[in-house]
């Protein structure tokens, strides 16, 4: 019989099992409008910035559609203060002939003139209001189709924006998988965990600090 003394000491705990490191983000990079390649900004396996511009997507058809809103919205203000004058106009020609109605009211009261005078400078007053409600709502159209305008530009600046894209997350850039001249379009999906790629994706950026060690343990 072997016979030995127990000893308290500290025992490393440690198990055998298969892994593999995962990076902790993967973002896969993707086009949100339209359009050909025009510059890539980064090689591949290049470490990047959050923000970093990484391709540019030709934005000259987007400048135009920005210049073409642009356009209309100057036109639409110059429209707009037309209108502003004619209501200005109206306005002063109603004050005109409410003065002319009162005055005339009083001289058919005083028995100076006929009555049928009165009455027609009461319609033609009446023909003055209708023209200033006109006109104002002329001015009111025009306020409208300046929102429209200005909502026209941003839209027009946010699908310029999408011609420079840029990284969301510090990471490693994989291998590009467009290259300058191609055309590229919005849409689909992707699945990164999985290893599936979309075919309408750019660039895989993995963020490699820190990263994950994932482990696989079988149970007997």
């Amino acid at each position: 019989v072997v016979v030995s003394t127990a000893v308290s000491q500290d025992v490393s705990n440690y198990m055998d099992a298969l892994g593999k490191i995962v990076a902790r983000e993967t973002v896969a990079i993707q086009p949100q409008v339209s359009g050909r390649i025009t510059k890539i900004h980064f090689t591949d396996g290049a470490n990047v910035r959050r923000g970093q511009l990484l391709f540019t997507i030709d934005p000259r058809p987007f400048e135009a559609n920005l210049k073409q809103a642009q356009a209309n919205l100057a036109k639409d203000a110059a429209a707009k203060k037309q209108a502003e004058a004619n209501l200005a106009r109206e306005v002063a020609r109603e004050k005109w002939g409410l003065t002319q109605v009162e005055r005339y009211r009083q001289l058919v009261e005083q028995g100076v003139v006929p009555s049928e005078q009165y009455q027609q400078l009461r319609a033609e007053y009446d023909t003055l209001k209708a023209n200033t409600e006109a006109a104002r709502a002329a001015v009111r159209s025009a306020d409208e189709t300046i929102k429209v305008d200005n909502a026209a530009i941003e839209t027009a600046k946010v699908q310029l924006s999408y011609c420079y894209i840029n990284s969301p997350i510090d990471g490693r850039a994989g291998q590009r998988l467009v290259d300058i001249g191609n055309v590229v379009n919005p849409g689909g999906s992707s699945n990164t965990e999985s290893g599936a790629v979309s075919t309408n994706t750019l660039l895989v950026i993995e963020r490699l600090d820190p990263i994950y060690a994932d482990f696989t343990i079988s149970q007997n």
